[in-house]
C-alpha cells in the first residue's frame, strides 16, 4: 500500500482536563485530527495491522516557508527537516488519530513496537504511508 495524504503534519498536544475542550488550540488540534481521520478511514484496518506488524514506513513532508529565497528553497527541497515539531510528536499525533476509537473513547496504540518515520522539506504538505 502506498497512501498519500495531503495534510500538513502536526504535533501531538499535551492534554489536561481543562485544555481538552475549551481552548482554541484544542479545537484546532481536533479539527486536524478529524481531517486526518477522514483520509485514513477507508484504509484504517490495513494501516493499523501494518503498524502492529512493524511492516510500514511513514514520511512527513513539510512545505518550505514562503519567506525563504528561491535559492534556499531549491537547496532544501527533499532534504531532511530537522526543525520543530519533533518527529516523535508528529508520529504520535498520527498514531493517536489512527488508533483512537470514538465509540469507546479509548485508544489502543500500545501494540506498536517499531517507529519508522522520516521528516522532509518539500514544496507541499503531505504524509505518505508505505508498507
Amino acid at each position: 500500500m502506498y497512501l498519500t495524504i495531503p495534510i500538513k503534519p502536526f504535533p501531538a498536544k499535551r492534554v489536561n482536563w481543562k485544555w481538552w475542550r475549551f481552548t482554541k488550540s484544542a479545537v484546532d488540534y481536533h479539527s486536524k485530527m478529524n481531517a486526518l481521520r477522514t483520509h485514513l478511514l477507508p484504509h484504517r484496518q490495513e494501516i493499523m495491522q501494518n503498524m502492529i506488524e512493524g511492516t510500514y514506513h511513514i514520511q512527513f513532508y513539510s512545505k518550505m516557508p514562503d519567506s525563504w529565497s528561491k535559492k534556499k528553497q531549491l537547496e532544501m527541497n527533499w532534504k531532511p527537516n530537522q526543525n520543530t515539531p519533533d518527529i516523535d510528536n508528529v508520529f504520535k499525533s498520527f498514531v493517536d488519530t489512527l488508533f483512537y476509537d470514538p465509540v469507546n473513547k479509548s485508544k489502543d496504540d500500545c501494540k506498536i513496537w517499531k517507529m519508522s518515520a522520516d521528516k522532509w522539506w518539500s514544496d507541499e504538505d503531505k504524509i505518505i504511508f508505505m508498507d
